[in-house]
């Protein structure tokens, strides 16, 4: 692998407010329908839907420790993007390449049964956090 090349790109949003926000995103964008799910690994809850090509994930918080963790990074807002996911034919091989390129690693292989993911630190060298997503269904 020379650079990420990805299939599908996803953006990560964190939300004070799940119910709220996905049916402002509904209303305003035409987001939807939402498909729910729960990542009791990370604390939160999740709405993940299409739009125009773009998966938008609406995260909250669930558990008391991802409550203060999203307080930090909303800093008052009520949403805020916190990382860009990328549909990646081989999770694996995507997450060499970065680790080669020595960026951190956050975690890796947690996901809900149709998605392998891992997490890379890139903001010190983009901004942003990257999800390296595989569908494996």
């Amino acid at each position: 692998m020379t650079a990420l090349q990805p299939e599908k790109l996803q953006l990560g949003i964190i939300v004070e407010d799940l119910d709220a926000a996905v049916a402002r995103a509904e209303q305003l964008f035409g987001v939807g329908p939402f498909r729910r799910l729960s990542v009791e690994e990370a604390g939160v809850e999740a709405a993940v839907a299409d739009w125009v090509g773009v998966e938008i994930e609406l995260i909250a918080a669930a558990t008391d420790a991802a409550r203060e963790q999203h307080q930090v990074m909303l800093k008052g807002s009520p949403a805020r993007l916190a990382h860009i996911g990328a549909y990646v034919p081989d999770k694996d091989e995507a997450l060499d390449f970065f680790r080669a390129q020595g960026t951190p690693v956050v975690y890796e292989d947690t996901g809900d049964g149709d998605v392998r993911t891992a997490m890379v630190d890139s903001r010190k060298d983009v901004g942003f956090l990257l999800e390296l997503l595989e569908r494996v269904t």
